[in-house]
């Protein structure tokens, strides 16, 4: 049956709607951008949106989407990598991640620049609340007196908002209370809606990450998410908070806090993290750094990555596909 249904979607579905995820956040033109890559190629498959350990702590969500369709699938990692094909999955393909690939051709050329580099803002500190998602909403409202009390001992406080809670006037404005807010930038749209979309900011999610990240000292999360593994991959000091926001999924109807999850996750991503204290820089072993740095993987050559991409990606003729992006890493 699945690969019945395959063959209709391949049938009746052009590459960029059947493989849409590759736009998100704008990972696919950060890839052919970073790695000088023809800018109107299709990854002609799945490409992997948010980091993952390639562990055993998959859960079964997880596990369906990397395993749950037989087309090519490209991840970030080699031990993401061994592990899906260990599962029987043979059509995927490590790559290092776009996050990787732009920290790695931008970080050295930031420190020699004769530009003034990204500064790190002494005693300055990024926030990134738990988030909403399409039809389950994170009760954001409801912030703990100790956390926006520990932020109001830093001189610069950054609130970085998903897209979905950046344009709720309501979450908007509870926390410009007590921070600048911020938002990276549009996910992407559906394919039903041109994922493909330069809108909304898309393109420059990635580098807007980046600039805040590099320009504030500590970062606190109230999860464990890729942007988490993103700070670990710069050696920022990452901090969690003891939150105990309850997301709501108006479909289901059913409710978890994101709290009762961070020390299973700590757990298996990082193979045994156990005594940790919220609203305290982590302390992190190299061993466990470099667990993040693989999971983007760092360790996988950019010109074997050239190489190879260039014998898989699908040209189009579309051109509203081919699409220069112009980042702007430097502080005027």
């Amino acid at each position: 049956m699945t690969r019945i249904l395959n063959e209709l979607r391949t049938a009746f579905y052009p590459t960029e709607i059947r493989f849409c995820d590759q736009f998100m956040y704008g990972h696919r033109e950060v890839l052919l951008h970073e790695l000088d890559l023809p800018r109107g190629a299709l990854f002609k498959g799945s490409l992997q949106h948010g980091w993952h350990s390639g562990t055993a702590g998959y859960k079964n969500e997880e596990r369906s989407y990397f395993l749950g369709d037989t087309s090519r699938k490209y991840v970030w990692s080699y031990q993401l990598e061994r592990f899906l094909r260990e599962l029987g999955r043979k059509n995927v393909t490590a790559i290092p991640s776009p996050w990787s690939v732009l920290v790695r051709n931008h970080t050295d050329n930031l420190r020699l620049s004769k530009n003034s580099v990204i500064p790190e803002v002494p005693n300055s500190i990024l926030y990134f609340p738990s988030h909403s998602y399409p039809w389950v909403s994170s009760e954001s409202l409801y912030l703990k007196t100790t956390t926006i009390n520990f932020l109001t001992g830093f001189n610069k406080v950054t609130t970085c908002l998903y897209w979905l809670d950046f344009i709720d006037p309501k979450i908007y404005q509870k926390y410009n209370e007590f921070s600048t807010v911020v938002c990276n930038g549009y996910r992407g749209p559906s394919a039903i809606e041109a994922p493909w979309s330069p809108t909304g900011g898309r393109l420059y999610f990635l580098y807007n990450l980046f600039r805040l990240l590099l320009s504030h000292e500590y970062i606190l999360f109230d999860d464990i998410s890729t942007s988490f593994m993103a700070s670990l991959s710069l050696r920022k000091k990452v901090v969690l908070a003891d939150s105990s926001i309850t997301y709501s999924h108006f479909e289901k109807g059913d409710t978890y806090r994101s709290i009762d999850l961070i020390a299973e996750k700590l757990l298996w991503r990082f193979n045994g993290i156990k005594n940790f204290s919220f609203l305290e820089p982590l302390s992190l072993t190299e061993n466990e750094y470099l667990i993040a740095d693989e999971g983007f993987g760092f360790d996988i050559d950019l010109d074997y990555a050239k190489d190879l991409l260039q014998t898989q990606l699908q040209s189009s003729s579309r051109q509203n596909l081919n699409i220069e992006i112009k980042p702007n890493l430097y502080v005027l």
